[in-house]
């Protein structure tokens, strides 16, 4: 088996981060309808896509730049991803569009800060998945306070995201896939 040094793999991360995080927005630019999941329309569930993304962008990214400073991923720096999730998820809801609303009411600065309607399930979903960082390596590395802290995050998400059942599912699959990449790449970080 071939070994990368850290900071190439590091770089990697930080690379497909970029990607991942820019999925939601590539998605809002090719105008694709995203509305809050539901089982009775199908199409819908695209929505799962957005936190999905930002979550395994956000856990790639912490990672990433831990490895390319040449360091393995303290579990009290993995509780910055999911401070990445929610300002990511924050700016994939601002919308500058003021369809339907009277001009006369909104002050100036009210105009870049209106928010879409799917903004809380991405944000709950990529708090879910991007909280299962610290909830892992708490866990791994025998950090109490990071897993509780993780933990917290994930219930509290789960508690206040509309749509919770997708948005968990959303948050799980992104959280999860980016973790399975970072333990099969062989980052010392992420294995007992």
């Amino acid at each position: 088996m071939v070994t990368l040094p850290r900071r190439v793999r590091g770089a990697m991360f930080v690379a497909l981060a970029v990607g991942f995080l820019a999925g939601p927005f590539l998605l809002r630019a090719a105008a694709v309808p995203m509305s809050t999941p539901t089982v009775a329309e199908p199409g819908s569930l695209l929505a799962l896509a957005a936190p999905a993304s930002v979550a395994a962008g956000a856990i790639l990214l912490v990672s990433g730049g831990s490895a390319l400073s040449g360091r393995a991923l303290a579990p009290r720096w993995s509780l910055v991803a999911p401070a990445i999730g929610v300002a990511v998820g924050i700016g994939f809801g601002v919308s500058g569009s003021t369809e339907g609303l009277d001009p006369a009411t909104l002050s100036s600065l009210d105009l870049g800060v209106l928010l879409s309607g799917v903004t809380s399930f991405v944000i709950g979903g990529a708090l879910v998945g991007a909280a299962l960082a610290p909830v892992v390596l708490g866990s791994l590395k025998g950090d109490t306070v990071t897993l509780l802290a993780g933990t917290v995050l994930v219930l509290a998400s789960i508690a206040l995201t509309p749509a919770a059942a997708f948005a968990t599912l959303a948050g799980l699959l992104g959280g999860g896939v980016a973790i399975a990449l970072l333990w099969a790449a062989g980052d010392n970080s992420w294995r007992p």
